[in-house]
């Protein structure tokens, strides 16, 4: 393409305008644009940075609660499903069976001496829970007779153990 074919064309200059030229709704717009944007009153400003406070902390909340329970639940699956998967064993041949004691046998030593009296004794005087073992005469209430009885029990000829 030849180069000489726009150099007859005068090159074009801005025309200058004057801002008095433009109409003044034009003026008046333009002016607004340039203008700070008008302030949020305090009140509205403040109202919606409490809801925004507001939803953070639900948000907060959710989440803690959500990992509350998803530790709950882990803990009810450690409880309740590993002992599933441990082996079940059978016995030992060889392990010694459970002891038994002898009604008397309060200290659950295996044999009854007048040391048995003596706790029966305190616990009773001290207030304790009764058990139901304590009733040696079988009468149906725990006190002093069964504390005899227990005492009789421990110098029987056969040295108190059970028989």
């Amino acid at each position: 393409m030849p180069d000489d074919l726009f150099q007859d064309w005068p090159e074009p200059q801005p025309k200058e305008t004057q801002p008095d030229e433009f109409p003044a709704a034009l003026q008046n717009g333009l002016k607004r644009l340039d203008a700070p944007p008008a302030g949020v009153p305090a009140e509205i400003d403040a109202r919606v940075l409490r809801m925004a406070r507001r939803r953070l902390a639900w948000g907060r909340r959710l989440v803690w609660r959500v990992a509350a329970v998803g530790a709950l639940a882990a803990a009810v699956a450690v409880v309740f499903i590993l002992p599933e998967l441990q082996p079940r064993l059978p016995p030992r041949p060889d392990a010694p069976a459970p002891p038994v004691f002898a009604e008397g046998d309060i200290d659950g030593n295996g044999r009854i001496d007048i040391l048995d009296a003596f706790l029966l004794a305190r616990r009773l005087e001290s207030g304790a829970a009764r058990q139901p073992e304590w009733d040696v005469d079988d009468n149906g209430r725990i006190d002093r007779r069964d504390i005899d009885a227990v005492a009789l029990m421990a110098v029987r000829i056969n040295g108190g153990s059970p028989s």
